[in-house]
């Protein structure tokens, strides 16, 4: 089982994250959390992101998750996955052929996530200052808009489910727990 938690900065995917991965070692699962690659990311990330950075988050996360699969984990949480770089990839980067073959392969990749979950911003949830991710709201309301964009093109966009960061902040989450352990092949 391999699931994705996708979003915007700052809407508690991290916490998402690790709650599914406590859960599933409860449940005696081999489990494991892919990290979010824009932390370790050599090039500038936020507003500053540019398609250097891209190819190297999507690259990165790509090895993690096949490295993941390699050591035979069974449950793997991933905290982002490779279509959130491309949420990220500042408009004036977004063209050319490198872009498109990167975005392209990224769109095929969100097949290999048996669920997907989207967290969203609330506006009662504040960005945590983590000395990392931008605490601008527009910034962070204008990546949350591209990603409306981007996943409404997918094939499984009618697959992935929608979790409030309300409820993530205010521990409202064992339904969507509970649906994470629910077995299903993959998103088609």
């Amino acid at each position: 089982m391999k699931i994705a938690i996708i979003g915007t900065h700052g809407t508690g995917k991290t916490t998402l994250a690790y709650q599914i991965c406590a859960e599933a070692k409860k449940r005696g699962k081999n489990a494991v959390i892919i990290n979010e690659t824009a932390r370790s990311c050599p090039f500038p990330i936020n507003e500053g992101s540019s398609l250097d950075g891209f190819i190297w988050m999507t690259g990165t996360q790509l090895a993690k998750e096949q490295l993941a699969v390699a050591h035979k984990s069974n449950f793997i949480v991933c905290d982002r996955s490779v279509m959130d770089h491309v949420a990220y990839v500042p408009q004036q980067y977004a063209c050319g052929k490198t872009y498109e073959y990167f975005a392209l392969a990224c769109s095929a990749w969100m097949d290999t996530y048996n669920k997907i979950f989207w967290v969203q911003p609330s506006k009662s949830v504040e960005i945590f200052h983590d000395g990392i991710r931008c605490v601008d709201p527009k910034f962070q309301k204008a990546i949350h808009y591209r990603f409306q964009e981007i996943l409404s093109k997918l094939p499984c966009y009618s697959k992935i489910r929608a979790v409030s960061s309300k409820n993530i902040f205010d521990d409202k989450l064992d339904s969507v727990i509970k649906e994470a352990f629910i077995p299903i092949e993959r998103i088609v």
